[in-house]
């Protein structure tokens, strides 16, 4: 217990946030009305283009990024029942709640939390998980790969930067953040219990089909 106590602040040391001038992004006021569609191939590696570094600098949705240095904050996890999306994000403002239950605004209901994911821009051992809104189907949609959707595609609007989550396991650190697919809602979890399944493409509980893993959270 000891050894894997000083190797995890080894590793949480030497990730350092990057300088950077960022702004809020796109909150649920701003969302607009698009076809529906999902997203193709999943992918936990970083492509880096122009755009994603542009997007890097300006699009952040965390509530703490004008704070100094980076720290791990808890991603939220909500379910809206009456279009049955669900919903992620680490501005617990967004929902207006963080109470496992109990119900939000727009119709939204905290379901708790699914780890935690760091708040500004960090070094290689983080990757940006960018974050779409399709309003045709009511679905959110979450990837660290920039060339699913780009800028928006396929009837999804992009809305910027959830957070930095890790892109590789580190036993002891951090844990699979599982993507699931229900033909109308992407699902994230770290329990592969609640749907029963981590193989890609295989189906699951609720209509589920694995698609993967995102990312690795804390």
């Amino acid at each position: 217990m000891k050894a894997t106590l000083v190797f995890l602040a080894a590793v949480l040391v030497t990730i350092q946030c990057l300088p950077s001038n960022v702004q809020e992004s796109n909150s649920f006021e701003e969302w607009d009305t698009i076809d529906d569609s999902n997203g193709q191939e999943l992918s936990v590696e970083e492509k880096k283009t122009d755009d994603v570094d542009m997007l890097l600098e300006n699009t952040i949705l965390s509530a703490d990024v004008k704070t100094e240095g980076c720290s791990l904050v808890p991603l939220y996890r909500y379910h809206l029942s009456s279009g049955n999306d669900h919903f992620y994000t680490t501005n617990p403002h967004e929902i207006g709640t963080t109470r496992p239950g109990t119900l939000g605004r727009y119709g939204y209901r905290s379901q708790g939390t699914v780890g935690k994911i760091y708040n500004r821009r960090a070094g290689p051992d983080v990757v940006p998980l960018f974050r779409y809104w399709n309003s045709g189907i009511k679905d959110h949609f979450y990837t660290t790969n920039f060339n699913e959707l780009a800028c928006g595609a396929h009837g999804w609007k992009y809305e910027g930067i959830q957070g930095y989550c890790f892109k590789d396991y580190l036993p002891g650190i951090n844990h699979p953040l599982y993507r699931y697919w229900s033909g109308n809602d992407h699902f994230y979890t770290t329990n592969p219990h609640e749907i029963g399944t981590t193989t890609p493409g295989a189906k699951g509980k609720h209509g589920y089909t694995s698609e993967g893993i995102t990312c690795y959270v804390a």
